[in-house]
């Protein structure tokens, strides 16, 4: 039986006493806990309906800021997946901690969909791009590439606020020439 692993590890330097006080109090939260949910939800400025998204909280691993260190590194709130990890909560966390810290920062991430055993399509990976007004995925803008390049047509994706437009260019172009194989000889 092959194991499915969803991986990130990422940072947010510099963090400042007001930021890791905040951090660990939404971190701390029990998103089973009844009482505790509507206050959680609402320090993440999230509604109602990003419920369900959620399976407990946080479903990812993080380590918070030490304001003691000298260390950059161990000022940063570090966030990772080391073997599944739930990448959307943690964006939410992100957007949450920009919107309330750092309005005009960005901060990328990239996950890597794994597999234990070797099979087809299960090895993939997306980029999230979070800020204080929006989350933004990636794994999109591959498929309309495909898209783009079998229809030789022009392909858009539109995000709140945000458009990417894939134009190709002549397919043969892009391709390095073929070069003719010898007869009898097998080509790996």
């Amino acid at each position: 039986m092959a194991d499915n692993f969803t991986k990130f590890s990422f940072l947010i330097k510099n963090a400042r006493k007001k930021e890791v006080a905040w951090l660990e109090e939404v971190l701390a939260y029990d998103f089973e806990d009844e009482q505790q949910r509507p206050f959680l939800l609402e320090m993440l400025h999230t509604s109602r309906g990003l419920e369900s998204t959620f399976e407990y909280w946080p479903d990812f691993d993080h380590v918070l800021p030490d304001l003691t260190s000298r260390d950059p590194r161990a000022r940063s709130l570090w966030v990772y997946a080391a073997e599944s990890g739930n990448p959307w909560t943690a964006a939410v966390l992100v957007h949450a901690f920009l919107s309330k810290f750092r309005p005009k920062e960005i901060v990328r991430f990239s996950v890597a969909y794994t597999c234990s055993k070797m099979r087809p399509d299960e090895f993939s990976g997306e980029d999230f791009i979070v800020t204080a007004n929006g989350i933004f995925q990636t794994g999109g803008i591959g498929i309309k590439m495909c898209e783009a390049l079998a229809a030789q047509q022009q392909q858009r994706i539109k995000w709140d606020g945000l458009e990417v437009i894939v134009r190709p260019r002549k397919l043969n172009k892009l391709l390095p020439p073929r070069k003719a194989s010898k007869p009898g000889r097998k080509v790996r």
